[in-house]
């Protein structure tokens, strides 16, 4: 997780699911059920952009044409 601070979640609800941390602070949850997603991070910080990072922003904002 490209992460320049100390804030973020200690615990999530049963209905989430952990998908990124940075040591003990959760800084990305999805619903297990719903198209729904939780993220506090910074992609823009990087000076190349992460594939995986591009990939994620296209599957919630749709691809560009």
């Amino acid at each position: 997780v490209n992460s320049f601070h100390r804030w973020g979640a200690v615990e999530v609800r049963e209905s989430l699911d952990v998908v990124a941390s940075c040591g003990d602070l959760i800084e990305a949850v999805r619903h297990r059920s719903r198209p729904t997603f939780g993220i506090m991070w910074h992609p823009e910080r990087v000076e190349v952009p992460d594939p995986d990072d591009v990939l994620l922003m296209q599957s919630i904002f749709g691809a560009r044409s």
